[in-house]
């Protein structure tokens, strides 16, 4: 369990940086010292949380937790970059892009309902004016469809004037600035439609067409399909919200799993170290009773087994006298000359008695030495795979 767990953290931070290095890759467009700043990040989220948890100064905890918590922050925006463009179907832009657009196709189903009644009722306008307003229209039409930096920014302007754009003036050709000179783009051709078509009239160009050949009346108007378009664009607006909640709550969730799995490894490996220390302790404590139990051993043993020099004397006491042989009989020699008598030898003086103190003294030195013996004999019995002490068998070996 512990091996499929250590291979699934590795997959799921794997899998982490890759995403939020492409994130980065894609969000700087290319720019590489970013990425690796993303790349370190990530690697600093993935092992910050481990120091975080052996932390304990309470302000350089808080501190710490705050680092992470923006480190984390950073590494899921990457992240949700990557997916948010590989999956562009769906993405289409942000919400609040969304429902402008909506609001300014709203904004053109009005305008178009305005204009097709005032092309019922207004027909005062003369050919001169019709016709210098078709011209503008056409300029105005030609701007919207520009591609150059310096087109885009002069419909950028011109679009803000009519409030129908919003954002800056950078000469960028995004969604936001794409959506109003499209929106603009269509607004002038139905303009440019009406006018021409006032202009063919007042110039009797057009000529009724035949019953027979008369298009099929449209079944909806254009401002009704502007509507249909607000509907829908709103429709998007509400599921990017919700794929945007989705894709939040997986990248905090696939964090969480890998900051889970380091915190199970190392509360895992620092028990595992707990345990062993505490059985060494105890090891280690039980060795030191038996020491002192030995110890005690060999002070008993030494009080009840008699002094060498005691076990001695009593032997030379109880020892009974040796008996001598007669020597053999000899032939009878000639007597000699009487010599002259030899001086007796002195008696030896008797040994002089000692002291209570100084027996004392003696039977105390006696003992240090058995007790040293001993204690050289116990640390050789303590040695092997049992920490075992047979005081018995010191006292004995000692002795001998």
């Amino acid at each position: 369990l512990k091996r499929i767990l250590g291979y699934a953290f590795y997959l799921v931070t794997l899998g982490l940086m890759l995403l939020n290095i492409s994130g980065a890759w894609i969000g700087s467009k290319g720019n590489v010292f970013y990425t690796i700043a993303i790349a370190g990040a990530e690697l600093f989220v993935a092992l910050a949380l481990g120091a975080l948890i052996f932390t304990r100064n309470n302000l350089r905890f808080g501190v710490g937790l705050v680092v992470f918590l923006v480190g984390v922050w950073i590494t899921l925006e990457n992240g949700k970059m990557a997916i948010t463009h590989s999956m562009d179907d769906v993405f289409t832009g942000t919400p609040t892009e969304l429902r402008e657009q909506a609001d300014l196709a709203e904004k053109r189903a009005t305008e178009l309902d305005t204009e097709a009644v005032d092309g019922k009722t207004s027909d005062k306008q003369s050919l001169t004016d019709l016709r210098e307003e078709m011209a503008a229209l056409r300029v105005e039409s030609a701007l919207m469809q520009s591609q150059s930096a310096d087109g885009i920014t002069r419909a950028q302007t011109a679009l803000k004037a009519m409030g129908m754009y919003r954002g800056p003036i950078d000469g960028i050709r995004e969604n936001l600035t794409e959506g109003a000179m499209e929106l603009r783009g269509e607004q002038i051709a139905s303009r440019m439609a009406l006018v021409q078509s006032q202009i063919d009239t007042l110039t009797g160009v057009a000529a009724p067409a035949p019953a027979a050949e008369a298009p099929p009346p449209p079944t909806e108007t254009p401002a009704e399909t502007k509507r249909k378009d607000a509907i829908e664009l709103r429709k998007q607006a509400k599921e990017v919200e919700e794929r945007t909640v989705w894709l939040h709550i997986l990248l905090i969730g696939l964090e969480g799993i890998r900051s889970l799995a380091l915190w199970v490894f190392l509360m895992d490996g620092t028990m595992t170290a707990s345990r062993l220390k505490r059985k060494a302790l105890d090891q280690l404590a039980l060795a030191r009773v038996n020491v002192q139990i030995a110890e005690i051993n060999q002070q008993i043993a030494a009080l009840q087994s008699p002094a060498p020099a005691a076990v001695a004397t009593l032997e030379s006491i109880a020892a009974p006298p040796v008996a001598v042989e007669p020597p053999p009989v000899a032939i009878a020699a000639p007597e000699p000359e009487p010599a002259p008598a030899a001086a007796p030898e002195p008696e030896p003086s008797p040994a002089p008695e000692l002291t209570d103190q100084q027996r004392a003294a003696r039977q105390g030195g006696l003992a240090a030495q058995h007790n040293r013996r001993a204690e050289k004999t116990e640390r050789l019995l303590v040695i092997g795979p049992t920490s075992t002490v047979d005081a018995a068998q010191a006292a004995r070996i000692a002795a001998e």
